[in-house]
């Protein structure tokens, strides 16, 4: 097979035409019908289905890439927040068991 580059709206309409019910299961006759590999057919599908048309996107691994970069870095700064959260709780813990005691001992 040559390659051949589909636009976004040709890759929508090939997933269209693929999630036809009458296609269930079929998609080998739709990459027949435009020349190509079912497997193509098959992760245009699962990517419009879990990412709608941004799925369809020419450079979709990249910005999923750059997404789960970010999402890790995300929850990187997420858990650093977390930690100092806890250290600052136990800070608050042991400051009202300080002024506690210290209030006891002023009024002996």
């Amino acid at each position: 097979m040559r390659r051949v580059h589909y636009t976004k709206s040709d890759r929508l309409k090939i997933v269209k035409e693929a999630m036809d019910p009458a296609f269930e299961g079929k998609e080998y006759l739709i990459a027949n019908k435009y020349s190509m590999r079912e497997s193509t057919v098959i992760r245009w599908k699962k990517n419009y289905e879990q990412y709608g048309e941004v799925g369809l996107l020419d450079n979709f691994n990249k910005v999923l890439k750059n997404t789960g970069d970010n999402n890790k870095r995300h929850k990187e700064i997420v858990k650093e927040k977390d930690k100092k959260i806890k250290e600052l709780e136990e800070e608050i813990e042991i400051l009202k068991k300080a002024a506690a005691f210290l209030a006891k001992i002023n009024r002996d």
